[in-house]
């Protein structure tokens, strides 16, 4: 049986009253972000450098439902992971879980999803590819600092590095590097944004699972556990009243 409005509203109230005894839901939440799209989108105006996307519009309404404020402000990722890492910056949106990072991040609940792919040339001819080890063959190029990046580092499998998404793409667009691992969505929106999505094409790992995304807050930093806690009970209200999907419908 479902609860009367004014009971949900009023166990929310509650909820709400006791965990943030020591945190005062007044205080605005600065979130870091780098551009991800569809995710996170940085607008191209450097004065003002506003985030929009599928998981910052998300974020912001989960917190609106328990009436947090979300700001953001764009920073390298290595810069990001350094300072939560350090306890200096309270976290960051769409983060992926990896072992590396439970030392000093709480997660949240999970916000969305991404699959794995390779990406390469239209013209290249890929052999069925089932573990990232049999990879070798390939000329690889991954993203400094991003996690696929430090799993090839982990696996032992040779690669280069760029400094960038847009200089990744463009050594596959160009031929200088056979094959990109990364997150679908971001690579094939910032392949669109450069120009060169005709030219390329995106191919799944078999036995590579669905990543999970998340709030990643540093757990260094003051009150960090409520401020996930909040956001989980905000993320629950929007995925029962509808907010979550409408927000989804308009990127996927």
């Amino acid at each position: 049986m479902r609860a009367h409005p004014f009971i949900r509203t009023t166990l929310l109230s509650l909820t709400l009253l006791l965990s943030c005894f020591a945190w005062s839901q007044s205080e605005a939440v600065t979130l870091y972000a780098v551009d991800y799209p569809p995710y996170l989108i940085v607008s191209e105006d450097e004065q003002s450098q506003e985030v929009s996307g599928m998981d910052a519009e998300i974020i912001r309404a989960a917190f609106a439902a328990v009436d947090v404020d979300v700001h953001y402000q764009v920073q390298a990722w290595d810069s990001i992971l350094t300072g939560m890492e350090h306890g200096q910056l309270l976290g960051t949106a769409s983060c992926m879980r990896r072992p590396e990072r439970l030392p000093y991040m709480f997660y949240s609940d999970e916000i969305s999803t991404t699959s794995q792919v390779f990406i390469s040339r239209r013209e290249l001819e890929i052999s069925p590819v089932q573990t990232l080890e049999q990879l070798q063959t390939y000329n690889i190029v991954s993203v400094a600092n991003w996690a696929p990046q430090k799993l090839m580092e982990q696996l032992g499998i040779r690669h280069q590095v760029a400094a960038s998404l847009d200089e990744a793409l463009l050594k596959i667009e160009d031929g200088s590097a056979d094959l990109l691992y990364i997150a679908e969505y971001p690579a094939l929106a910032q392949a669109k944004k450069l120009g060169i999505h005709d030219h390329i094409k995106a191919t799944p790992l078999a036995s590579q699972p669905l990543n999970t995304q998340h709030l990643c807050v540093s757990r260094q930093y003051p009150h960090a556990r409520t401020v996930v806690d909040q956001f989980n009970l905000g993320l629950r209200e929007i995925k029962r009243n509808g907010t979550y999907q409408a927000i989804r419908n308009r990127y996927l």
